[in-house]
């Protein structure tokens, strides 16, 4: 197995192009602002789809696993064709960003952004079902600032953070967009010609049609292993050390935790310092009571963290006890850092498999307690 090939497709690009000299200058909490195009898809039916296939025990799983490679592969791939960077896969969303920069402007990121989400909803529209599964797209695009930051450090293990109005702008648009179309703010919509535009008083405004830019091609930039394995969940890195071939997509009992921190957004009210301490709060004691953090992430909502207990090589008989722990720890040390808690705790069966294709993967656990979880941190 080479580690190097293994890894990769486990961070995005934006982490691939700065990992090296993050690296030799210290690994500590960093940051970086600058701007860009962002494309949120949402997809709807997926809970569903879970709960369906759950029924089904392995054979379920493994016909969830193709319909998630499917779609989430489709996505990928198109957002990669159109030279953006997916950043995150999040349940059943995808994050994807265009940095901008002198040779690329706002002009051009939101435009290929733009192509890039009516491709990706021309693939849902064309994709034959799997298993008579439908599973609809809502899209949605926005030009701003970007914040990226890398936090974490307990036991070596860090999270990359994509913050901003972008994607901020971009996940609120989302939930009103109609589906099988791509939405963008008006702000942003100045930035296209209008002839690529519906009618101006539409709201959300729509994107109706693109036209051909010139193609470039943007092979991955390659990282050595070892300089991004601080970004990798301890779950892969068992499984490329241990050299085992392809991956087990599976039904599992887990407890979910999900919790709200700060935002790197709100200069006024949040900097690095304060989003790192709380984020190495929430690793401190995610791994003193021998849990799995899963994602990080920035929406509408803030900053949240999903913990996980019960993934493999980690099971526990008193899972929903060590989650229940982990989160007073959180919330005392949370308290001396003057950040109140915001969690929510649920157990359930949920699908454990990979999110993405060969060019851009993310571990994936979906099901309704991670929605449960997500609901009550929220109320």
């Amino acid at each position: 197995v080479n580690s190097d090939t293994e890894l990769r497709p486990f961070i995005p690009e934006a982490v691939a192009l700065r990992v090296k000299s993050w690296s030799e200058a210290g690994q500590a909490a960093w940051q970086e602002d600058l701007r860009c195009a962002a494309l949120v898809v949402d997809l709807s039916g997926f809970t569903a789809l879970t709960e369906r296939f759950a029924a089904m025990g392995p054979a379920g799983a493994e016909t969830l696993s193709a319909i998630n490679s499917d779609i989430f592969g489709r996505i990928a791939e198109e957002v990669v064709r159109h030279e953006g960077d997916v950043v995150r896969f999040v349940g059943d969303a995808a994050i994807c960003i265009w940095e901008e920069n002198p040779n690329r402007l706002p002009e051009t990121a939101i435009e290929l952004a733009a192509n890039a989400g009516l491709a990706v909803q021309r693939v849902m529209h064309e994709r034959t079902p799997l298993a008579e599964e439908q599973v609809t797209a809502r899209v949605a695009i926005s030009e701003g600032t970007l914040r990226l930051a890398f936090v974490g450090g307990k036991q070596g293990r860090f999270e990359v953070l994509a913050d901003g109005e972008a994607i901020l702008q971009a996940a609120e648009l989302c939930a009103e967009a109609p589906t099988g179309q791509v939405a963008i703010d008006q702000e942003s919509a100045r930035l296209l010609d209008a002839s690529l535009l519906g009618p101006e008083d539409e709201s959300p405004r729509i994107v109706t049609k693109s036209r051909m830019l010139p193609p470039q091609v943007h092979p991955h930039k390659y990282v050595h292993g070892s300089v991004i394995e601080p970004f990798i969940p301890s779950a892969v890195r068992k499984r490329v050390e241990s050299q085992l071939s392809g991956w087990i997509a599976e039904f599992r009992q887990v407890t979910a935790l999900f919790i709200k921190l700060p935002s790197l957004a709100d200069p006024e009210t949040s900097n690095l310092e304060t989003v790192n301490e709380a984020f190495r709060a929430v690793q401190d004691a995610t791994a003193r009571y021998d849990g799995s953090i899963n994602k990080f992430f920035a929406d509408d909502k803030g900053h949240l963290v999903l913990a996980i207990w019960g993934l493999p090589h980690v099971v526990h008989e008193d899972d929903p006890f060590r989650a229940g722990a982990a989160a007073i720890a959180m919330r005392d040390r949370l308290n001396e850092l003057g950040t109140p808690l915001r969690a929510g705790i649920a157990t359930g069966r949920v699908f454990f498999g990979l999110q993405g294709n060969s060019g851009r993967l993310e571990l994936a656990v979906l099901g309704r307690a991670i929605n449960l979880a997500a609901r009550l941190m929220s109320s």
